[in-house]
């Protein structure tokens, strides 16, 4: 948005009050609410930050620093920031910051000396990276809670949306409550993918962290309804193998099965074909 450009570009040299932001980006006074509206969204979003004194400033003009946490084991974090050593996170200064999350950090410690990390901690937090998380689930009495492998809180679940889950269960869990000083998040549980050490539920859980869809969206299912049984014209384009005992040896539980693999020895050695599928023919560019 060319105002918020122009905007932090003024914010690099002043601070300006709601009142001169307005003169300075030539808004209209009568449309006071929603201008304070779009100013409050670009401080949400880790934009601009309002100071105590009512001015407007750059939020690493007051100290903050915006990126990408990554949480290991949920004991600590670090804030990785281009060009700079990372910003060392301790455990009870992650405050509600997941694995992922877009975070704003405050520089608790610094060391002066560029080859050792800073310390600091999560201020606020910008954008989550997702609401469903991963973890093993625990039953207590009357309630349960899940815990995350990349968080350090608990997530705690009522009773009602436990939803079958049993201790020790790998599962996944949509948080609708993400917790303050006082609670733990909340949240409930909506797939229960298994035992943790088994290679499906493994995998469906580095989907869900990841974001992916095990499910195909509707226009690649419409997309390969459109792939017909004769591939005789093809053939004809191509060197025919069949009659080979060609072989893969992918696990039974792969995802993706690329390429195999055919030898037979002869009489200087061994003739290895490898045949490598070609996504290109059913997967058209764009």
């Amino acid at each position: 948005m060319k105002e918020l450009i122009y905007l932090k570009k003024l914010l690099e040299d002043h601070e300006l009050t709601f009142q001169e932001i307005i003169q300075m980006l030539e808004w209209t006074p009568k449309k006071r609410k929603l201008y304070k509206q779009i100013l409050s969204s670009w401080e949400d979003e880790g934009e601009i930050y309002l100071k105590r004194n009512g001015k407007y400033t750059l939020p690493e003009k007051a100290g903050l620093i915006k990126g990408e946490i990554s949480i290991a084991g949920g004991n600590f974090g670090f804030l990785d920031v281009v060009g700079e050593n990372s910003i060392f996170i301790p455990g009870h200064y992650l405050n509600t910051a997941m694995n992922g999350d877009t975070v704003l950090v405050r520089i608790l410690k610094n060391n002066g000396n560029s080859d050792k990390s800073r310390e600091g901690e999560v201020y606020k937090v910008v954008k989550r990276a997702r609401d469903v998380i991963v973890g093993i689930f625990e039953h207590n009495l009357s309630f349960g809670f899940v815990r995350p492998r990349n968080s350090g809180r608990d997530i705690y679940v009522s009773k009602k949306k436990i939803r079958g889950a049993k201790t020790g269960d790998l599962v996944a869990v949509k948080i609708y409550f993400w917790g303050d000083e006082e609670k733990k998040p909340e949240g409930e549980i909506v797939s229960i993918l298994g035992n943790p050490e088994d290679t499906e539920a493994l995998i469906s859980a580095l989907l869900i962290n990841n974001g992916i869809q095990e499910k195909f969206p509707n226009e690649v299912i419409k997309e390969t309804g459109k792939i017909g049984d004769d591939f005789s014209n093809e053939i004809e384009k191509r060197k025919d193998l069949r009659h080979l005992d060609i072989i893969t040896i992918d696990g039974s539980d792969a995802k993706d099965l690329d390429d195999a693999v055919y030898v037979e020895k002869t009489e200087t050695g061994y003739k290895l074909i490898v045949s490598i599928a070609d996504v290109s023919y059913y997967v058209k560019n764009g």
